[in-house]
């Protein structure tokens, strides 16, 4: 297993197998990484490859290519994604989180937000159920080959249940959001 420490710094890896980063107000640019866990505050990270990536991240900036599993808590904290290959377990506190591609075959994505923006968009060949708790956030779930129902938890407070399925075929896959104000997009 690989140890890294940077603070102020930046670093260019090709592949780290396992490993664990801790940085602050740092780059790090990673080719390729199999299993990572991240300790950060204000950094920026360019994952073009990877495996299984945990992130403990306050204020930091997350660029990835192919990202197969996601976990972890963030605060202040802007993922983007290109493709999203198996799971996604993460909490956001006033970030944002873009996935660009969910491949068709996703087992499971679980998300808790406070104040959080949230887009993801599938594979037009996906199909899975979805489960959002939402307390006064703005929700939009994909018009086309959904079916959805919203139900009301408490209208005074704004507190709605959307659910629903997407495609036909869904199996055990899921989506499940929990979120307080912020916007999920779901395309």
């Amino acid at each position: 297993m690989s140890e890294f420490t940077l603070n102020f710094g930046e670093a260019e890896i090709e592949y780290i197998a396992t490993g664990n980063i801790t940085s602050t107000f740092s780059k790090f640019v990673i080719g390729e990484c199999g299993d990572l866990s991240f300790n950060s505050t204000s950094s920026r990270y360019d994952l073009k490859k990877a495996g299984r990536v945990k992130f403990e991240s306050r204020r930091d900036k997350v660029y990835a290519g192919d990202i197969s599993e996601l976990e972890g808590a963030s605060y202040f904290t802007d993922f983007r994604i290109e493709s999203l290959l198996k799971s996604m377990d993460l909490t956001l506190k006033y970030g944002s989180l873009e996935v660009e591609r969910t491949e068709s075959r996703f087992e499971n994505i679980t998300l808790t937000s406070v104040f959080s923006d949230i887009t993801l968009a599938f594979d037009p060949a996906a199909s899975y159920n979805f489960e959002i708790k939402h307390t006064n956030a703005f929700v939009v779930t994909p018009g086309k080959n959904t079916k959805s129902d919203k139900e009301a938890l408490n209208e005074d407070k704004k507190e709605y249940l959307t659910t629903g399925t997407y495609g036909s075929n869904p199996g055990s896959r899921k989506v499940e959001i929990e979120a307080t104000r912020g916007n999920i997009y779901l395309k």
